[in-house]
């Protein structure tokens, strides 16, 4: 499948098929008003369709297919439209499904029994958040078996996720204080300077890892920084929702630091990333990770270190200044305000038990 833009500006998603009656090879079409990943998988089931009506082949019908027959369409069907890493998360939930149900299970016998017998099972190993993902992608293919006519309705609707498995419940585990960032930025400057150039980036523009790893010289244009494309196993990829693209301005310690980056580039890199490592390749994700890992055995507090955790901080100190929810959220590229809002609250109860304790000191 592919797409092309059209005179007026819109977009269709085309699809070749032989015709049975010819033995040519034909298009079918249908038409998109954006070329974004959401728009792609809701006409790609049209377009399917369309190409059924005009071979005159009908569908599987809902009988016959089984869960792995399913599977394997459903995951042809995305690959066009993921990134690696999602598309791997899927392969990976459904993948489990399969195994635990049977390859050769009937769709339409599939209940919601079924399926909560399943997740009750997966909360005695696994956190809330991973049930939570495996469950939307296991949503999301059997929404694809009822677009396509294989099912009426959806068996995971009535689901009830759980998890015994116990997760950290301290908010400030999510956040470097003032303190804590000026140790991790010490200790991490004596190690390795261009992970500790990374880790302020992070730190000043709020940025996900894979967004910044993804960075090159040509999306800086003065003082604002253009972010549209992602680093992912290897391969620059676009972002996946529009929210996510955005111009942020640039602090100074972030020109400072795109400077160091030149620098430190010059004599070793053929491309234009400004992250990378000593062979002038884009630092991985998970080389990070274990650095992180490794820096935090030295640190005097106490938290799990994460890349992640260098966004939310980044949110936090732009509420703990009054920046309105808005301005952080078309900074950071968040399109639901929830997480934004779930942060700012924190800071909020945070700064209001600190003055608590300053009144008591002061009166």
């Amino acid at each position: 499948m592919w797409v092309e833009k059209t005179k007026n500006g819109k977009f269709r998603l085309y699809e070749r098929y032989i015709d049975p009656l010819t033995n040519k090879k034909r298009k079918a079409s249908v038409l998109m008003d954006k070329n974004t990943a959401q728009a792609i998988n809701k006409a790609r089931p049209l377009l399917l369709a369309k190409i059924a009506d005009k071979t005159n082949i009908e569908l599987l019908n809902s009988n016959d297919i089984t869960l792995g027959q399913l599977r394997n369409e459903f995951i042809e069907m995305k690959a066009a439209s993921l990134s690696p890493a999602s598309l791997t998360s899927y392969h990976f939930a459904l993948g489990r499904l399969v195994d635990s149900i049977g390859e050769d299970a009937i769709v339409e016998n599939i209940t919601t029994r079924m399926l909560q017998q399943y997740f009750t099972n997966l909360s005695a190993k696994y956190k809330l958040s991973s049930i939570r993902l495996y469950a939307t992608n296991i949503k999301t293919m059997f929404q694809y078996a009822i677009n396509t006519g294989y099912i009426k309705s959806n068996p995971m609707d009535n689901v009830i996720l759980s998890s015994r498995v116990k997760t950290a419940t301290n908010d400030d585990d999510k956040y470097l204080s003032a303190r804590e960032r000026a140790e991790l930025l010490d200790v991490a400057y004596e190690v390795n300077i261009r992970y500790a150039l990374l880790i302020e980036w992070l730190l000043n523009s709020g940025m996900r890892i894979s967004e910044a790893i993804g960075l090159q010289y040509s999306k800086i244009h003065g003082d604002t920084v253009r972010i549209d494309e992602q680093y992912q196993n290897k391969h620059l990829v676009p972002l996946k929702t529009e929210s996510s693209i955005r111009q942020i301005k640039m602090t100074r310690r972030m020109k400072e630091i795109v400077e160091k980056e030149r620098e430190m580039n010059e004599p070793r890199s053929n491309h234009d990333f400004i992250f990378v490592g000593t062979s002038g390749e884009p630092i991985l994700a998970d080389s990070f990770a274990k650095f992180l890992r490794r820096l935090s055995k030295h640190l005097s507090f106490d938290k799990p270190i994460h890349a992640h955790m260098f966004r939310h901080t980044h949110i936090s100190i732009l509420a703990e200044n009054n920046v309105n929810v808005k301005a952080i959220m078309q900074r950071v590229g968040h399109a639901s305000p929830e997480i934004t809002m779930d942060i700012y609250t924190h800071v909020t109860e945070r700064m209001n038990r600190d003055l608590g304790d300053k009144l008591d000191d002061i009166f």
